[in-house]
């Protein structure tokens, strides 16, 4: 879980700064990260999902957040709307007849929108104002909605895709809290019970009469691909900017572990070099690494039921 909230917090940094297009690697190294490690404890927890209740602080997180989301699309709608018929709306013959109320207009769309400067409105520099004060709260929304979103998932009432949904695009609606016995379905569970191969040898790397299906080599190699293709664009992406290789050096070590467990699941057809601590022959052996393709004719040398 420390891992989720490490690069949750990266990828919120990232996503809210202001950033090149080369930078962008960056994100996509934290995104990836963080959807691998999130969906790994959503393994875990599917285990426990009938014994865990909502959060009582989580809903009331949601609700503030969904208050703030409920304004702002008022506030965009306000802004599209021909003037004309916002003031028809809420009772005036006239923008003038309106303009001549305005203490009276902004009460009552407030009433109706939570909107406390409608009338900003009436003039072309009110509206620059308006759109301006607009924005400005979408971004604040888009922190909260965040923030909320780390929360619901610590809390389990969110699942991994929604969180890096939430933390790549906040500005969208947010989620609301879910119960994880919707969330945690037999498919979502098939989908992500391979992803943490490399960590369970304890369990059954010693007992030869436990085997791996094709499917789930073939669900780890993917997730060993898609880390190691975006490990691969941050590490460029530091080295090009002469920065510190130390923040993803977690991620590396990672890597070597889950290509060793690969040459363990493989029949031996695919040589894959043997780990070095040089760490020049690290770097080189790293790039040097075969991508374990899943098409069929790759996967016609695994044994239908792979036992280690």
């Amino acid at each position: 879980m420390r891992e989720v909230e490490s690069q949750a917090k990266n990828l919120i940094e990232f996503n809210n700064s202001t950033h090149t297009e080369d930078a962008s690697r960056m994100g996509v190294y934290y995104a990836t990260e963080l959807r691998y490690h999130a969906e790994t404890v959503d393994k875990y927890r599917s285990f426990f999902a009938w014994n865990v209740k909502r959060d009582k602080e989580v809903r009331d997180k949601y609700n503030a957040v969904e208050d703030t989301y409920t304004m702002l699309r008022e506030r965009n709608n306000l802004y599209d709307s021909p003037i004309e018929n916002v003031v028809e709306k809420y009772g005036y013959d006239s923008v003038q007849i309106a303009r001549k109320n305005q203490d009276e207009f902004n009460a009552r769309v407030q009433l109706d929108t939570n909107v406390t400067d409608a009338s900003l409105l009436f003039t072309t520099s009110g509206r620059r104002v308006y759109r301006e004060h607009t924005r400005e709260l979408a971004r604040q929304y888009r922190m909260q909605n965040q923030t909320y979103a780390v929360s619901a998932y610590a809390g389990g009432q969110l699942s991994a895709p929604m969180l890096v949904e939430t933390l790549n695009n906040g500005n969208t609606a947010p989620y609301a809290p879910q119960a994880m016995s919707d969330m945690y379905s037999k498919e979502y569970f098939n989908e992500v019970k391979a992803h943490d191969l490399h960590d369970l040898d304890v369990d059954y790397y010693g007992q030869s009469s436990v085997g791996f299906t094709r499917q789930v080599v073939e669900q780890f190699a993917d997730q060993y691909n898609r880390r190691l293709e975006s490990y691969v664009g941050a590490r460029d992406y530091l080295e090009e900017t002469d920065q510190s290789l130390e923040s993803i050096r977690t991620t590396e070590r990672d890597l070597y572990r889950m290509r060793d467990t690969v040459e363990k699941l493989y029949d031996g057809e695919f040589e894959v070099p043997e780990l070095v601590f040089d760490e020049v022959k690290k770097k080189k052996q790293l790039e040097e690494t075969i991508t374990l393709d899943t098409n069929i004719q790759v996967l016609e040398s695994l044994h239908e039921e792979l036992s280690l």
